[in-house]
């Protein structure tokens, strides 16, 4: 997976949405990207022009890295606006071009991507992470959920406790498939 992901630094820093999505595309003409995130929103550490991607196979990864840096020119909406306004008017016959192209030359910019590998820990970011949850087994009777049950102690308590993982633990799924009579 380290093979797999690179780091990408962008200058000018993108500042609207398609300009940060332009990068993915950029990164897209080498291989499948798995994953591409923008660093702008990260919980600690924001950084407004750095970008995380994985690719699916590591010869595309070592391909951008090769290839970098890399510039690329992005022409906004703005600028193909303009030129439909042009044909507009040069089809009713107006005659103020030279401020349209001033206008248009100053819509598109010139973005540099600097690729290095990345030094991204992956195993301690999904550790970390609560939204991926822990991946040391966990103590049915110890979890948080079911220490907060206030179950009276009986024959079922234990059962009614585990709640978690549905009494799993001492099912043979093969018995379940086949049945006891079969």
């Amino acid at each position: 997976l380290a093979r797999r992901t690179v780091h990408i630094k962008m200058h000018p820093t993108a500042r609207t949405f398609s300009e940060r999505r332009e990068v993915l595309r950029v990164l897209e003409r080498f291989g499948e990207v798995t994953m591409f995130r923008s660093y702008k929103y990260h919980p600690k550490n924001p950084v407004p022009n750095a970008f995380l991607s994985v690719f699916t196979d590591e010869n595309a990864a070592q391909a951008v890295v090769n290839a970098s840096p890399m510039r690329y020119r992005l022409v906004s909406d703005a600028t193909a606006n303009i030129a439909h306004e042009a044909q507009q008017n040069i089809k009713t016959g107006e005659a103020n071009t030279q401020a349209m192209e001033d206008d248009a030359s100053g819509q598109e910019k010139v973005f540099e991507l600097h690729v290095s590998p990345s030094q991204f820990d992956h195993e301690h970011h999904i550790a970390n992470d609560p939204l991926f949850g822990p991946w040391t087994p966990m103590d049915r009777k110890h979890s948080f959920f079911g220490g907060g049950l206030e179950i009276p102690r009986s024959l079922m308590s234990s059962g009614l406790r585990d709640w978690e993982t549905d009494g799993r633990k001492w099912r043979n799924v093969g018995d379940e498939v086949d049945g006891p009579g079969a």
